[in-house]
């Protein structure tokens, strides 16, 4: 059983066995805010609350943590993600890795790699040099990967120097499996590529999977183009984390974690002193102050602190605790200030559009990561 992240468990309010009961889970810090606390020990204390929320609701694996690089301001999923900085990044997702799987489930670290944006997430070509792409883009999975192995990664649904990362044997086993010595498996990001090539390459799980990629597999083995080797291989790598899952070991979840506990712990990534005019922030990505910032007394940046959100920002205002956050990625005095802004979020290349897929028309596109 998966579910969503990275900063709730996804579940249904209402379930068919149980009717006129509601069912809820706790919203987190997004991953953001952690970050700015700087606070590994507290950020795994989360994922061990997370984490048994995870359990107590039947889930095996919780999708995420997610720790792609805030490459620019404008990056649509960057709430999510936890830095620009590829250390900060990996020290916190090992953090929350190591909390959430304390639980005996499991996490998918995605998305891997080089997913910076959200602007044409599935065919975006992202055209990054031999230096950039290890030292910033793979740096943060590598050190989480080795501090913490999940038991899951997610590939990406870009190409990178023209290859789409779930089709990459460089990527997904030369590197990840070899050079970094991950034990788990890889899923997909949904509606991967091709199955063969993504299997080949290192893909071990297609989400959400289709009738016609089974069939393509069968059919593959039966007449040689796939090994069954690499299917083997495909197959003991899922069945070595599912014997591990708490539903494969028949675990009876309560459907009751402790919220009002957990609640208290997502209270505490909050400070700043009172003054007469404070501006609270209240957002997901790094926004434009500059021409404002003077005029007031006091900012206060919240990011998107979760469920305990106005009762951890009040006490911040009136001094019950003391300011200690610090930034985990860098805000602009204007757009133009990043590096990035000449090349985000790249070209569309509409002549050479697909057919429609689920109402949405596939448009190749293509960014140069020139840092």
């Amino acid at each position: 059983m998966l579910s969503d992240g990275p900063a709730v468990v996804r579940i249904d309010s209402i379930k068919k066995n149980t009717p006129g009961k509601s069912y809820y889970a706790t919203a987190w810090p997004v991953g953001t805010l952690l970050a700015s606390s700087w606070d590994t020990t507290l950020v795994k204390k989360i994922g061990i609350a997370f984490g048994n929320e995870v359990k107590e609701y039947g889930i095996d694996i919780l999708l995420g943590p997610e720790m792609n690089i805030h490459r620019n301001p404008l990056g649509g999923r960057n709430f999510e993600y936890y830095s620009e900085d590829p250390l900060v990044s990996s020290m916190m997702a090992a953090a929350m890795v190591k909390g959430i799987e304390s639980n005996g489930v499991g996490t998918s670290i995605k998305h891997f790699a080089a997913n910076n944006e959200e602007t044409d997430r599935n065919t975006i070509n992202t055209i990054v040099s031999e230096r950039a792409l290890p030292e910033i883009y793979l740096k943060g999975f590598e050190i989480a990967v080795k501090m913490s192995q999940p038991w899951t990664v997610m590939s990406s649904n870009n190409l990178i120097n023209g290859t789409y990362t779930s089709e990459r044997y460089d990527l997904l086993t030369s590197v990840l499996r070899k050079d970094w010595n991950f034990k788990g498996f890889v899923i997909t990001d949904w509606f991967g590529k091709d199955a063969l090539v993504q299997m080949i390459a290192g893909i071990d799980l297609l989400m959400p999977g289709s009738k016609n990629q089974t069939e393509a597999i069968l059919d593959a083995v039966k007449n040689g183009t796939l090994s069954e080797i690499v299917l083997n291989n495909n197959v003991a790598r899922i069945l070595s984390l599912i014997v591990k899952s708490p539903t494969f070991n028949s675990y009876k979840h309560s459907d009751h974690p402790d919220l009002k506990q957990n609640a208290e712990l997502a209270r505490k990534a909050f400070h700043d002193k009172g003054k007469k005019v404070i501006i609270i922030l209240n957002i997901g990505g790094v926004i434009e102050v500059k021409q404002w910032r003077d005029d007031v007394d006091a900012i206060l940046l919240a990011w998107q602190p979760g469920i305990e959100d106005g009762n951890a920002i009040t006490d911040v205002l009136t001094a019950k605790v003391n300011p200690s956050g610090k930034l985990a990625t860098t805000f602009p005095a204007k757009y133009n200030d990043k590096p990035t802004v000449k090349n985000f979020p790249g070209k569309e290349f509409p002549e050479k559009a697909g057919a429609m897929s689920m109402g949405v028309r596939s448009v190749p596109a293509e960014v140069i990561y020139e840092e």
